[in-house]
């Protein structure tokens, strides 16, 4: 199908333009969306369906599959887009949802808030408003005109000169760059090893969940205090099998285990009665690690945690 889709420039700076995925995703969904105003009838998986404007078919694992991205990850980007009004629910099946593409340019939205004035002010109807349509026709958004229609000059924004305009659009912004986050998720591995004694490889599932949050914006500081707080609270106990990088880096938990403070670990989150408790369990933990090493590379642990030198013992 041949025409255009408009985008507002305040999705420039948006959180779906600074991951690459999301913003994928949210094209298709506007690329696919029903154009015409006339319902269409379909058959998807036995059922039919009625599809009206502005309307498209969403199926997680077909979705997934097609673009190549988890559907964790989708059902992640859905129920943002919902919430802030991007998409509605309209119709859901066992096997797949159709959802209403809600999103309406800045532009457009200012543009029937302009024509609405010109009709309160009676124009006489020969008058053309700023965008070159009749005064008595009916506004539509740019959205919602046939795709044969040669597409109209956007009106230039005053102190602004045209070659600027070029220069912005094809100037790479600096979220768009790809960002090779492999280097910084391997250290965090390796610290994730160091912290557990356990052997995780650098290997791509390994590094799945890693990569996920840093191309979220997640910083490697993050990282390592999701890991302290977590070795601190679960160490010693029966989610110490949770240490791993799946639990601690899941997109569903990650956030709520950082706003975790290292220095809170209470009696209901460790089971232990007191300081000193947890103190000695850790410091059992430590001496295993270290019995298992020889020459200079073992450590006095009795003597640091002695002179609080351990950050494990100063929660």
């Amino acid at each position: 199908m041949s025409g255009f889709i408009q985008i507002g420039r305040e999705l420039q700076n948006h959180w779906l333009r600074r991951d690459k995925d999301y913003w994928m995703v949210f094209c298709e969904m506007y690329f696919l969306a029903r154009f015409s105003d006339k319902p269409e009838v379909r058959s998807i998986e036995g059922y039919e369906v009625i599809i009206h404007q502005n309307e498209f078919i969403f199926g997680r694992p077909a979705w997934s599959r097609r673009l190549d991205i988890s559907e964790q990850r989708l059902k992640t980007l859905v129920k943002k887009l919902v919430d802030e009004g991007f998409i509605k629910q309209t119709q859901r099946h066992n096997r797949f949802t159709v959802y209403s593409f809600e999103y309406v340019p800045l532009i457009n939205q200012q543009n029937n808030q302009h024509s609405n004035q010109q009709e309160n002010e009676n124009q006489p109807p020969e008058s053309l408003d700023p965008q070159g349509i009749d005064g008595d026709s009916n506004q539509q958004e740019f959205s919602n005109q046939p795709a044969e229609q040669p597409a109209q000059q956007p009106k230039k924004e005053e102190g602004i000169k045209e070659e600027g305009l070029k220069g912005e659009c094809f100037k790479p912004m600096p979220s768009e760059i790809p960002i090779d986050h492999t280097p910084v998720a391997k250290e965090i591995i390796e610290y994730l090893n160091t912290k557990t004694g356990k052997n995780f490889r650098a290997t791509k599932n390994t590094l799945l969940y890693l990569l996920g949050r840093l191309h979220e914006g997640y910083t490697k500081e993050d990282c390592v205090h999701v890991i302290d707080v977590k070795c601190a609270e679960w160490m010693g106990t029966s989610q110490e099998k949770y240490l791993d990088y799946e639990t601690l880096f899941r997109p569903t938990k990650f956030p709520k285990y950082l706003q975790q403070q290292l220095s809170v670990v209470t009696k209901e989150e460790t089971g232990y009665q007191t300081k000193s408790q947890r103190a000695n369990s850790v410091l059992d933990q430590e001496l295993r690690k270290e019995g298992e090493r020889s020459g200079t590379a073992r450590r006095d642990i009795t003597h640091e945690a002695d002179h609080e030198r351990l950050p494990e013992f100063r929660g």
